[in-house]
Protein backbone atom coordinates (compact mmCIF):
# COMPACT_ATOMS: atom_id res chain seq x y z
CA UNK A 1 0.00 0.00 0.00
CA UNK A 2 1.13 3.66 -0.94
CA UNK A 3 -0.16 6.70 0.27
CA UNK A 4 0.91 9.92 -0.96
CA UNK A 5 -1.09 12.14 2.23
CA UNK A 6 -0.62 11.34 5.45
CA UNK A 7 -2.24 8.14 6.99
CA UNK A 8 -4.47 7.93 10.15
CA UNK A 9 -5.02 4.56 11.10
CA UNK A 10 -8.78 4.36 12.95
CA UNK A 11 -10.41 1.08 14.11
CA UNK A 12 -9.25 -2.08 13.45
CA UNK A 13 -7.17 -2.70 10.23
CA UNK A 14 -6.80 -6.51 9.17
CA UNK A 15 -3.86 -7.64 8.06
CA UNK A 16 -4.73 -11.27 6.23
CA UNK A 17 -1.64 -13.62 5.68
CA UNK A 18 -4.16 -16.38 4.01
CA UNK A 19 -2.19 -19.16 5.71
CA UNK A 20 1.36 -17.93 4.33
CA UNK A 21 3.63 -17.14 7.75
CA UNK A 22 5.84 -15.53 5.09
CA UNK A 23 3.17 -13.18 3.96
CA UNK A 24 4.80 -9.93 3.66
CA UNK A 25 3.28 -6.29 4.17
CA UNK A 26 4.68 -3.13 3.22
CA UNK A 27 3.16 0.22 3.68
CA UNK A 28 4.78 3.58 2.29
CA UNK A 29 3.52 6.87 3.54
CA UNK A 30 4.76 10.02 1.93
CA UNK A 31 3.24 12.23 4.90
CA UNK A 32 2.96 11.79 8.41
CA UNK A 33 1.64 7.81 10.24
CA UNK A 34 -0.74 8.53 13.41
CA UNK A 35 -3.13 6.10 15.21
CA UNK A 36 -6.38 6.30 16.67
CA UNK A 37 -6.83 5.53 20.37
CA UNK A 38 -7.66 2.29 20.81
CA UNK A 39 -7.00 0.89 17.55
CA UNK A 40 -5.26 -2.43 16.50
CA UNK A 41 -3.35 -3.29 13.52
CA UNK A 42 -4.59 -6.94 14.00
CA UNK A 43 -2.80 -9.71 12.69
CA UNK A 44 -4.55 -12.77 11.11
CA UNK A 45 -4.16 -16.24 9.19
CA UNK A 46 -0.35 -16.74 10.07
CA UNK A 47 0.41 -12.79 9.49
CA UNK A 48 3.48 -11.70 12.09
CA UNK A 49 5.05 -8.74 12.81
CA UNK A 50 8.54 -9.42 11.55
CA UNK A 51 6.69 -9.01 7.87
CA UNK A 52 5.51 -6.15 8.21
CA UNK A 53 6.88 -2.73 7.05
CA UNK A 54 5.79 0.74 7.50
CA UNK A 55 7.92 3.23 5.69
CA UNK A 56 7.00 6.31 6.75
CA UNK A 57 9.19 9.75 5.63
CA UNK A 58 7.34 12.20 8.15
CA UNK A 59 6.76 11.59 11.71
CA UNK A 60 4.68 8.62 13.33
CA UNK A 61 2.45 8.68 16.52
CA UNK A 62 1.01 5.24 18.13
CA UNK A 63 -1.65 7.09 20.55
CA UNK A 64 -2.93 6.11 23.30
CA UNK A 65 -4.06 2.86 23.86
CA UNK A 66 -3.51 1.72 20.52
CA UNK A 67 -1.98 -1.70 19.50
CA UNK A 68 0.66 -1.86 16.60
CA UNK A 69 2.40 -4.50 14.94
CA UNK A 70 5.34 -4.23 12.46
CA UNK A 71 8.75 -2.32 11.68
CA UNK A 72 8.64 1.45 11.76
CA UNK A 73 10.93 3.59 9.33
CA UNK A 74 10.61 6.76 10.13
CA UNK A 75 12.10 10.05 8.68
CA UNK A 76 10.68 12.16 11.32
CA UNK A 77 10.30 11.24 15.15
CA UNK A 78 8.61 8.09 16.80
CA UNK A 79 6.22 9.08 19.92
CA UNK A 80 4.68 5.64 21.37
CA UNK A 81 1.92 7.68 23.69
CA UNK A 82 0.60 6.03 27.52
CA UNK A 83 -0.44 2.74 27.32
CA UNK A 84 0.02 2.06 23.65
CA UNK A 85 1.69 -1.18 22.78
CA UNK A 86 4.01 -1.48 19.76
CA UNK A 87 5.17 -5.11 18.92
CA UNK A 88 8.42 -4.54 16.57
CA UNK A 89 10.83 -2.09 16.34
CA UNK A 90 10.94 1.76 16.33
CA UNK A 91 13.60 3.41 13.94
CA UNK A 92 14.14 6.59 12.37
CA UNK A 93 16.21 9.86 11.93
CA UNK A 94 14.93 11.77 14.77
CA UNK A 95 14.01 10.77 18.21
CA UNK A 96 11.53 7.84 19.82
CA UNK A 97 9.48 9.04 22.60
CA UNK A 98 7.86 6.08 24.87
CA UNK A 99 5.23 7.80 27.51
CA UNK A 100 4.26 4.64 29.59
CA UNK A 101 4.23 2.50 26.56
CA UNK A 102 5.56 -1.39 25.93
CA UNK A 103 7.76 -2.45 23.10
CA UNK A 104 8.11 -5.98 22.72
Amino acid sequence: MHSTAALALTGTPTLDGQSDPDAVFIVQVDAALTTAAGSTVLLVNGAQAANVMWQVQGAVGLVASSRFAGTVLAAGGITVGADARLAGRALTYGAVTLAGSTLS
